[in-house]
């Protein structure tokens, strides 16, 4: 009976179950340094146990050359039938949390096990027309001073700016509805002014502005929901397989940006 070569497998000491897609007898030899290629198993699936590192052969007879078949690997006494595209689905849900982007500056979730921190690169600020916010007028703009923006780093390009109903402009440009920023004030064109500043409050009071900003240093926000937290340290210990692990998101509308760190070397 001719017996072709599978998969060789690189194991720690432990017990473990062993099947293959499609097949009903395959065989497992163990070699040691010290010792000869011995059976372990036959069947599948099939269980052996190693008592020291070892490498396994794995063989199936009457094999067609160059066919292919999926290996089942399982850590324990119970052999299972072979599954195939095992997978695991992590919700994640961050709820009134908003992670922002603009340009190369992004907001971002670190930490580990049930100390997770929200890095915050973007800062964000609504514009009602309230009266604490100090809006005035000067030449075709209103105007409003750039320390009501707190710890905000944005120059003259508005390449660190991001407004809804208004567009970010050069500092010479004077369009209605765009936004330029002055050494020390933003500048709306509303309606060149014409409308006067109570006009143009009464009008952002049912039009409010957001404005996101390039924060000029990073803050840290604790996460404090305990599902999230929860959500969070099941990612932070989800598993990753040897050779190949895909994340996918099933969020369809933004990409996912993801770095991931190894706590461990897979021992299979």
């Amino acid at each position: 009976m001719e017996q072709h070569l599978l998969v060789i497998l690189y194991l720690h000491h432990g017990t473990y179950a062993l099947s293959c897609e499609h097949d009903n007898a395959i065989g497992a030899y163990m070699k040691t340094p010290t010792t000869a290629s011995t059976l372990v198993g036959y069947g599948s699936p099939l269980t052996f146990t190693c008592n020291e590192w070892f490498n396994i052969w794995y063989y199936r007879s009457g094999m067609i050359d160059g066919e292919i078949r999926n290996v089942q690997l399982e850590k324990g006494s119970t052999a299972t039938t072979y599954i195939a595209g095992l997978k695991q689905t992590l919700p994640l849900n961050l709820s009134s949390i908003e992670l922002c982007k603009i340009d190369t500056y992004q907001d971002y979730i670190t930490g580990s096990y049930n100390n997770w921190r929200v890095v915050r690169k973007v800062g964000k600020k609504i514009l009602t027309g309230a009266s604490d916010e100090g809006w005035g007028a000067y030449s075709n703009y209103y105007t409003i001073n750039k320390n009501k923006f707190t710890n905000a780093n944005i120059d003259y390009h508005e390449t660190n700016l991001f407004i809804n109903y208004f567009l970010a402009l050069d500092a010479t440009s004077a369009q209605i509805g765009g936004v330029y920023v002055g050494s020390a004030n933003f500048n709306f064109n509303y309606d060149n002014a014409v409308g006067g500043v109570e006009n143009y409050k009464t009008w952002l009071s049912t039009h409010n502005l957001i404005v996101y900003y390039q924060l000029a240093t990073s803050i840290e926000e604790t996460i404090t929901n305990a599902t999230l937290i929860s959500q969070l340290n099941a990612i932070y210990n989800a598993r990753s397989y040897s050779g190949q692990t895909n994340i996918t998101s099933t969020y369809a509308n933004e990409q996912m940006i993801i770095s991931a760190t190894a706590l461990t070397q897979m021992g299979v």
